[in-house]
């Protein structure tokens, strides 16, 4: 019982690193200079403006890549969902 669940956490763990390879993937091959104006136009709902999205991690999304972090202004939590054709 236990090696299936370990075996199951392992394959959880698995995959969660190929999906953020493949987000990843597809952040890098973005200009860096675009990359850069992504990561500084980020909208917060709680300062109602646009902000610097920072400690963000990169998530595969159905539209492309989705940035979650957090405010530099605030540090409360954004997002910014990054089109992306493949």
């Amino acid at each position: 019982m236990i090696g299936r669940i370990a075996g199951q956490f392992v394959l959880l763990i698995f995959r969660r690193v190929v999906v953020k390879m493949k987000a990843n993937k597809k952040w890098v091959a973005l200009p860096k200079d675009i990359r850069n104006k992504l990561i500084q136009n980020v909208f917060c709902p709680h300062c109602l403006d646009t902000v610097t999205i920072v400690e963000f991690v990169i998530v595969d999304d159905p539209a492309g890549i989705l940035l979650e972090g957090k405010c530099k202004n605030c540090r409360n939590e954004v997002a910014r969902v990054v089109e992306v054709d493949e």
